[in-house]
């Protein structure tokens, strides 16, 4: 995989509505976080969008992290 390829969507159940995929991370670490007391990985190349309403219940949250997030995202887009 390399950034900026773009695919053929091969999901016949959204074929129609999505025709193709565009690549846009690149390789970086993912950085780490404690959820709950445990550590856990933002898995940054694996970014997807999902609906709310398949979203469970709110079990914290990571503002204070925000400059590590957001760093990672920015090296998904432009690998730098």
């Amino acid at each position: 995989m390399a950034q900026f390829d773009v695919y053929r969507n091969a999901n016949p159940a959204s074929r129609a509505r999505i025709h193709c995929i565009l690549d846009v991370q690149s390789d970086l670490l993912n950085p780490l976080f404690a959820v709950e007391g445990r550590e856990v990985a933002m898995l940054t190349p694996e970014i997807a969008g999902v609906p709310a309403k398949l979203l469970g219940e709110v079990i914290g949250n990571l503002s204070t992290q925000r400059g590590a997030i957001i760093a990672a995202l920015d090296l998904v887009i432009t690998g730098i």
